[in-house]
């Protein structure tokens, strides 16, 4: 079944985003950024997430953005504390490896 993103979904949609975006910038970010994240999500007029449920576990889920920058612009106004510092450690970071 389909349905709209709830609380009750995030620690599965991070894992799923974690094991099928290993690679990606955002996963590299960790857990707490991706589950801050996709909470934002949830009361955004800007981005909509579905999750589907196969015997109430989820298996698969899908989200869009209307527009990127408005929903990280909305985002920095009202949680910029939970995603600016990851983001700059994670710029940073192949620096102090130097």
């Amino acid at each position: 079944m389909i349905v709209r993103m709830e609380e009750r979904h995030l620690h599965d949609i991070v894992r799923l985003h974690q094991e099928s975006l290993d690679k990606g910038f955002l996963s590299k970010l960790g857990p707490r950024f991706l589950t801050n994240l996709y909470k934002a999500m949830m009361p955004s007029n800007h981005s909509v997430t579905f999750v589907y449920e196969k015997n109430s576990e989820v298996v698969g889920f899908y989200t869009a953005c209307e527009s990127t920058d408005s929903f990280f612009r909305e985002q920095l106004i009202k949680r910029g504390h939970l995603f600016i510092f990851p983001i700059l450690l994670q710029l940073i970071k192949p620096i102090l490896l130097i």
